[in-house]
């Protein structure tokens, strides 16, 4: 008894209702892959203007070649592909050293930027690890990520993520992730998570606006005061159109299905 006088009562709500750590969950997941193939391409990818005009969500593109950043800014006109409602900034900063001639390295951040009502914040930092003919692996490390819903109920995620992507003429044609992180939910109480199967992504996909996975598999570990912590599985399932549908089973046996739209 005195161990359930201790739970707050919106804890007793989220053990009784894990609907609520489903939604979060695909609230995060979806804000972690719905950006970061823009992070992909070099700077030098981005002075090309007819690369500018078939951008997903069609960014107004802003070169300032003194820092070695581009700034990508959305939701300042129509756009068929911006599926992801985004608005706000993206910023892709080039380190300007010796490393970067030679290997890929950008950092992600975040001003004012929106993508599905999602407010998203913090830092990621991506950097080349190996290459081959045909793939490019990148490492993301991710620092005090938070994303803000619309109740302004904030999620907070640090993590590392591996990228692998699949090219063939200098031109990326899919790519997967994999990965785990962590950090605390809206209620204040730790996680963890883990890409158990690689999420595969599909760059035409990803020019029409989608941007959840046609395959892979997620274990989301919350953790509990007054009972066993719980366990998530989340599954990509590929649909014909790119809507691709994510399949969460909760641990009380309950399953939610949710779509980008």
């Amino acid at each position: 008894m005195l161990l359930t006088g201790c739970v707050s009562e919106e804890e007793k709500r989220l053990q009784t209702d894990q609907t609520y750590e489903g939604e979060e969950m695909f609230r995060l997941s979806y804000s972690l892959d719905e950006h970061v193939a823009y992070s992909f391409y070099p700077m030098e990818y981005y002075r090309d203007s007819t690369n500018q005009s078939t951008l997903p969500g069609c960014p107004t593109v802003v070169i300032n070649e003194l820092t070695s950043e581009v700034v990508l800014t959305f939701g300042q006109a129509e756009c068929p592909t911006n599926r992801a409602l985004r608005s706000g900034k993206l910023i892709l900063h080039y380190p300007d050293d010796t490393l970067s001639v030679e290997n890929h390295q950008v950092e992600i951040r975040y001003e004012d930027y929106w993508a599905k009502g999602i407010k998203m914040e913090g830092r990621r930092k991506l950097f080349e690890t190996d290459t081959i003919a045909t793939e490019l692996i990148l490492t993301d490390s991710i620092f005090d990520f938070v994303i803000t819903d619309a109740n302004r109920s904030t999620t907070q995620l640090n993590g590392i993520f591996k990228h692998e992507l699949i090219i063939q003429n200098d031109t990326l044609l899919n790519y997967t992730t994999m990965g785990s992180g962590g950090g605390r939910n809206i209620t204040g109480r730790p996680y963890a998570m883990e890409i158990t199967q690689k999420k595969e992504f599909s760059v035409g996909c990803g020019q029409e606006g989608f941007a959840v996975a046609e395959i892979g598999q997620e274990r989301w570990i919350f953790e509990r005061t007054a009972s066993p912590d719980v366990i998530h599985t989340v599954i990509y399932e590929q649909a014909e159109d790119c809507n691709h549908a994510v399949h969460i089973q909760l641990d009380d046996g309950k399953e939610l299905i949710k779509k980008q739209q």
